[in-house]
């Protein structure tokens, strides 16, 4: 102690409280580190169940492509058994008293009533078409007459007193005109 110029005492107390903030520090880095250890085991603990988790739906991924794949090859056989079974049309074949083919009629219906197309845009699809095929043009008032031919109770109309060979539009509702 001779190599210090201050005294005894309180060489005592500076020591002893430099004691205490070591142990201090000490005690601080050791929680730390005990925190740092418990995060680290928890993120380990994670990220294994998700690893699982994804091995898991990896397996079913794969389960349901296989399944998919198996659906696709019976779905090919039943198109091909399909195409097998397709009639051959005859386009030239003409409804008596019309003069557009029965194919041409009945695509022009659907496109009407399946496709909801108007009827100018079922017509302007058949001038599309005949750019590239040599089709005849219906005209919208040909397809409507074909879309009402054989149901006019279907025809909605805003003045139904001018169609009185039509049923009575009065109490009926717009769906069951439509329909």
């Amino acid at each position: 102690m001779a190599e210090y110029k201050s005294s005894p005492s309180r060489l005592k107390r500076l020591f002893a409280k430099g004691r205490e903030k070591w142990k201090q520090k000490a005690l601080e880095r050791q929680k730390k580190l005990r925190s740092q250890e418990i995060k680290i085991r928890d993120l380990s603990n994670s990220r294994d169940k998700w690893q699982g988790r994804v091995r898991e739906l990896e397996a079913r991924v794969a389960e349901l492509e296989k399944a998919q794949g198996a659906e696709e090859q019976s779905s090919e056989a039943e198109e091909t058994e399909a195409k097998a079974a397709i009639v051959k049309v005859d386009l030239d074949a003409r409804a008596k008293g019309h003069s557009y083919p029965l194919h041409v009629m009945q695509l022009s219906i659907e496109q009407v009533v399946a496709g909801l197309t108007s009827l100018r845009g079922s017509s302007k699809t058949w001038a599309i078409f005949a750019q590239y095929y040599t089709l005849p043009v219906p005209s919208y008032t040909s397809v409507r007459s074909w879309v009402f031919l054989h149901n006019p109770s279907k025809r909605c109309t805003r003045n139904p007193d001018k169609h009185r060979d039509f049923p009575d539009f009065e109490g009926m509702s717009t769906a069951s005109i439509v329909k």
